[in-house]
Parts: C-alpha cells; sequence; structure tokens
C-alpha cells in the first residue's frame, strides 16, 4: 500500500469535509475510510450533520468514496443513513468511485432507499453532473 493510501486510513473524519463556497459545494472524501459498526456510521452522521445543519439552504454534494469498505453488518444501516442526509441537506449529490465492485455493492442498497446512486468516475465529472443534472452524464 502506497504512502497516499496509508495516510488516508489514518485521516481523521473531521479532516474528510472541505468546502468550496461559490458552488456551495460540500466535498466528502471517504475514501478508504473503513465502516465497521453502526458507531461508525453514526460517526459519519453527526459530522455530515453538525456540518451541513448550520447552512440556510441544500447544498450540492460530491462524495468520493473510491476504495471506502462497508461492512456487510452496517450496510442497511449506511444506506438509511444516506438516505437521511439527502433528503435533509441536498439539492444533489454526486458520487465519484473508479471501482466497479464499488459501484455494483453500494448501488442497489441506496436504489432500495429511493436514493440515486450518481456514480462518475472522476470529481471533474461529478462537478458537471452536479450542475447539468442527469443529461451531463
Amino acid at each position: 500500500m502506497g504512502l497516499r493510501a496509508r495516510l488516508l486510513l489514518l485521516l481523521p473524519l473531521a479532516d474528510r469535509f472541505t468546502w468550496d463556497a461559490a458552488p456551495r459545494t460540500p466535498f466528502i472524501n471517504i475514501e478508504r475510510l473503513v465502516v465497521r459498526t453502526a458507531d461508525d456510521v453514526e460517526a459519519v452522521r453527526r459530522e455530515i450533520d453538525g456540518r451541513l445543519t448550520p447552512l440556510s439552504e441544500k447544498v450540492y454534494d460530491v462524495v468520493n468514496q473510491d476504495h471506502c469498505v462497508l461492512d456487510l453488518q452496517v450496510k442497511d444501516a449506511w444506506a438509511q443513513m444516506v438516505r437521511e442526509m439527502v433528503d435533509r441537506h441536498d439539492l444533489n449529490v454526486v458520487r465519484c468511485t473508479t471501482s466497479g465492485f464499488l459501484c455494483a455493492k453500494r448501488g442497489p442498497a441506496l436504489a432500495a432507499r429511493r436514493v440515486g446512486a450518481h456514480l462518475r468516475e472522476t470529481t471533474e465529472e461529478a462537478r458537471r453532473h452536479l450542475r447539468g443534472g442527469a443529461a451531463a452524464a
């Protein structure tokens, strides 16, 4: 595993969020985040709520989920948390990943909760999708 990958494993949850004020876009980097327990899901929920609740409007999210690992026992809790966060905070959300396996695993769980997967391979593709909707795909 390379240095960047090892550093991402150690990146605190609070440091995985950045804000682009002009387009009102939070970037959530869950790359290489490991979610094993319901407490892990709740920690992500608290971090998202803590950052987005103070805003007076809904936002456009970009989520980098490359190599994010969800244990099977938290898959449903994660998908439910995502549904709640999208309903509460987002105008649109795009998820970036280069992992076809991740797309295949996460897509159905999100679809079951009526959350569009909107998976893109790069952040730039995600930005275009946010502004142009599904037509930009």
